[in-house]
C-alpha cells in the first residue's frame, strides 16, 4: 500500500528577506555611494582623463597611526587610480559608526592623491626621510581632499536650488 505524500504548502509570493540579504543591499548601496563619489571627485579634480578602478580588500591593514579605511595607488604613466577600500570602513559605516559625511570625505582624500601625486617624487628630494615625505603627502592630501569635498558640497547645494541668488548663494558663500 503507498502511504501518501504530505501536501506541501504553496511558496509565499513575497520572499522574506534574510539579515544577510539586508547588510548586501545595504553593503550594494555602500558601493554605489564610493563609485559616485570616486567619478565625481575625479571630475572635480579635473582628471577625467584618469581610469579609476575601485577594489575591496579583504583583510584590514594597520598602520602605527591606527585604521586604514582606504587607500589610492596612482599610476601616472598608465594615467590610473586603484582605490581599495578596507573591511574597517564598511563595518564601521554598517554599524553606524561613520556617516555619509564620513566615507565622502575619506573618498575625497584618496582621490585627492591623484592632484598630490606629482609632489611626492620631488619632496622626497628635500626631506631627509621616506617617512617625513610620506607625512607631508598626507598632511597636503588630507588638506585638498577636505577643500575638494567641500568645493563640490557647495556646487550641489547651488545647483540643486537652481543656481539663483537666493538662499543657497548665501548659505554656501557665493555671494562673497
Amino acid at each position: 500500500m503507498k502511504k501518501s505524500m504530505p501536501k506541501q504548502k504553496k511558496p509565499l509570493l513575497r520572499k522574506k528577506v534574510s539579515k544577510k540579504s539586508k547588510s548586501d543591499a545595504v553593503a550594494k548601496k555602500l558601493r554605489g555611494m564610493i563609485w559616485d563619489d570616486v567619478i565625481r571627485y575625479k571630475n572635480v579634480l579635473g582628471m577625467n582623463h584618469y581610469r579609476a578602478n575601485l577594489s575591496y580588500a579583504i583583510n584590514d591593514i594597520d598602520e602605527k597611526e591606527g585604521d586604514v579605511a582606504a587607500t589610492a595607488n596612482v599610476d601616472k604613466r598608465y594615467l590610473s587610480v586603484n582605490i581599495r577600500i578596507y573591511p574597517i570602513l564598511v563595518k564601521n559605516w554598517l554599524e553606524k559608526k561613520m556617516d555619509d559625511e564620513d566615507v565622502h570625505e575619506i573618498i575625497a582624500h584618496e582621490m585627492s592623491h591623484l592632484a598630490t601625486n606629482d609632489l611626492y617624487s620631488p619632496a622626497s628630494s628635500v626631506y631627509k626621510t621616506e617617512e617625513e615625505t610620506k607625512d607631508a603627502w598626507e598632511s597636503l592630501t588630507t588638506v585638498v581632499g577636505r577643500l575638494v569635498h567641500e568645493v563640490d558640497k557647495r556646487r550641489s547645494g547651488f545647483i540643486k536650488k537652481g543656481g539663483n541668488c537666493g538662499k543657497a548663494t548665501k548659505k554656501y558663500g557665493f555671494n562673497k
